[in-house]
């Protein structure tokens, strides 16, 4: 067994444990902020998510209607916020993610 590595994933585990419900929360409130502010061009807007208690609130799936995905990437990377075009499960195919199909 790999005793040090089992040492040091109980102490990173210990460490983020108090830190997750904090993180949870912020990440709800900037969510709910975002979802707010698109208000404003709800017409254009299309937002795909699960039921609230399915929901990660890290994860914001939406499309705008007129803007390419790959432009919006680029302007919003240049921004400082992190987006992109697809699933991780998805990197590389042509076709959309089963996810993506079920909405």
């Amino acid at each position: 067994m790999n005793v040090p590595a089992i040492a040091a994933m109980t102490v990173a585990a210990q460490r983020i444990h108090n830190q997750i419900q904090h993180d949870f929360a912020q990440f709800q409130l900037m969510r709910e902020t975002l979802l707010n502010e698109l208000n404003s061009i709800i017409g254009y807007v299309k937002i795909y998510q699960a039921r609230e208690n399915s929901q990660l609130p890290s994860i914001i799936g939406l499309s705008i209607e007129g803007i390419e995905g790959q432009w919006l990437m680029l302007e919003c990377n240049r921004a400082g916020f992190a987006i992109s075009t697809g699933s991780a499960c998805q990197v590389g195919m042509k076709s959309p993610s089963k996810a993506m199909e079920a909405f």
